[in-house]
């Protein structure tokens, strides 16, 4: 996206990104079809989380929850559980998830 939002482009957050296509065969290319009037926009690259507030719910659950970032769609945690010790890592896991509050499993 960052090519759309720098010259020649110049596209803002949220502008419709507008194309026009044509398909080619053997023998010549054909028309240009009309601009789109609906489809993808603009979107840049979420901030860093800046706070993320953490703990243990109980035993085997850890709580995690940040503030929401603008024009995020989903947000992805990634965890490992090691052995007591932590020498070995026992589990590695990978989250996606829409809220900004999560509850992970470590059982």
């Amino acid at each position: 996206m960052d090519t759309l939002t720098k010259a020649p482009f110049n596209l803002g957050p949220g502008e419709l990104i507008q194309i026009k296509s044509r398909a080619r065969n053997l023998i010549c290319w054909g028309k240009f079809s009309e601009k789109n009037v609906e489809g993808v926009k603009v979107f840049s690259t979420p901030t860093k989380m800046l706070t993320i507030k953490e703990g243990w719910k109980d035993r085997n659950t850890y709580d995690l929850s940040w503030d929401p970032i603008i024009g995020a769609t989903s947000y992805k945690v990634s965890y490992e559980r090691r052995s007591i010790d932590d020498k070995d890592k026992t589990a590695s896991k990978e989250v996606t998830t829409t809220d900004n509050d999560i509850a992970l499993d470590l059982k």
